[in-house]
């Protein structure tokens, strides 16, 4: 209930508020090389951008950073910006980046886990979007910790359910549906026989 929720809080926070996490570590290295190349690191938190586009500024980067708060007038200002090469990383809020286009972008790093599957692609969108003519990179950065393993866990399952529900079931029986759920491996399946 709500002490889970808490503590899943608190140790999201701890995890990642520290300057020193190896996922700040991570994300600085791939920015170092990737010279020349622009990106964008999505963040859950205002928290998170801020912290990010400070470290990478300290690195000499070239960062804009794109939030919620930002009116649309300046959010198009700063995309624009963006595509036209005055920064090499745009650091963004799931709130601001909805919409986006950042397709002058070669890689995206998922700085933090998004909570769904639609996020996940969203995020994913951003540079990879109809038209797009170059190879691109998508990183996604987690903790070797069981808060992000489960995240994980939770988004492969959402993306396995949403694949399940989407697909043509309408020729399988109930007993075919059954198997089918057990070979996705989706669900608690068991065999129920009547008295």
């Amino acid at each position: 209930g709500i002490a889970r929720i808490i503590r899943q809080s608190q140790i999201r926070r701890a995890l990642e508020d520290s300057d020193e996490s190896a996922k700040m570590a991570r994300a600085e290295d791939v920015v170092a090389g990737k010279k020349g190349e622009q990106g964008v690191i999505f963040c859950r938190s205002l928290t998170a951008v801020d912290k990010v586009a400070k470290r990478l500024q300290a690195q000499g980067v070239k960062v804009i950073t794109l939030t919620g708060a930002d009116s649309a007038t300046h959010k198009g200002r700063k995309l624009d910006d963006f595509r036209d090469g005055k920064a090499t990383v745009i650091v963004c809020s799931d709130a601001a980046a909805v919409g986006a286009n950042m397709q002058t972008a070669t890689y995206s790093i998922q700085y933090d886990r998004p909570q769904t599957e639609m996020m996940y692609k969203q995020r994913q969108h951003r540079i990879y979007r109809i038209g797009q003519g170059k190879p691109i990179e998508l990183i996604d950065l987690v903790y070797n910790h069981e808060y992000d393993q489960r995240a994980d866990e939770r988004l492969v399952t959402k993306r396995e359910l949403r694949e399940l529900l989407t697909s043509e079931l309408d020729s399988i029986d109930d007993t075919g549906l059954a198997s089918f759920l057990h070979n996705a491996g989706i669900g608690n399946q068991r065999t129920v026989r009547p008295k």
